[in-house]
């Protein structure tokens, strides 16, 4: 186990994972430089990506609540930024499961891990990868590493993307790897089941 948490650095160039930033009103070609921290067998499980808009709707929400904690008790291996605030409240709901999960930092390697990440490190359930040696993540950063965990997983779960999203470009790049977009609608029908349930 201790040979799973060691710290490893690899300078990745290969088509895909040379991130031209242009679309978004970048200049720059974001080259990605990956560093890892934990378990590396867990790039050889299924993957799915959850990537959310920073502005999302109270009942879609509610309804990626229920998604996540149906997550955590899978054996698919979860992967995020866990950078925006719905994202962050998934991580606290997949924490609490069984489930594998990656972690990808915009920004570079921990010099301390937190606290609440340490446990899921010692167990064997997070591998955390830093996509860049920027000491802080910016925007061409977070597309950069959103773009990388677009091209690392199998299928990706994209919620409040709309056409001023930074997201927009990866859900059209990548429209054959999305599974189960929840969409508004979807959850405004689960959300008054809910309720109909509860009055009967």
């Amino acid at each position: 186990m201790g040979q799973r948490n060691l710290r490893f650095k690899e300078s990745t160039k290969r088509e895909g994972l040379e991130c031209n930033t242009t679309k978004v009103g970048f200049d720059k070609l974001s080259r990605i430089i990956l560093d890892y921290l934990g378990n590396r067998d867990l790039l050889n499980l299924p993957k799915t990506a959850f990537l959310a808009s920073s502005t999302i709707p109270t009942d879609m929400v509610l309804r990626c609540y229920d998604w996540a904690q149906q997550a955590s008790r899978g054996n698919e291996c979860i992967v995020s930024g866990f950078s925006s605030h719905l994202e962050q409240r998934v991580l606290h709901f997949l924490m609490r499961g069984t489930c594998p999960i990656i972690l990808v930092l915009a920004r570079q390697m921990y010099k301390r891990v937190p606290d609440e990440l340490q446990p899921l490190l010692n167990n064997g359930r997070l591998l955390i990868i830093s996509t860049t040696k920027a000491t802080r993540q910016s925007r061409t950063t977070a597309y950069a590493r959103n773009q990388y965990i677009c091209e690392l997983v199998d299928k990706i779960i994209m919620v409040g993307v709309d056409e001023g999203s930074s997201l927009a470009p990866l859900k059209e790049n990548f429209s054959n790897k999305l599974h189960s977009i929840i969409s508004p609608t979807t959850c405004s029908t689960m959300k008054s089941s809910l309720l109909t349930q509860k009055h009967q």
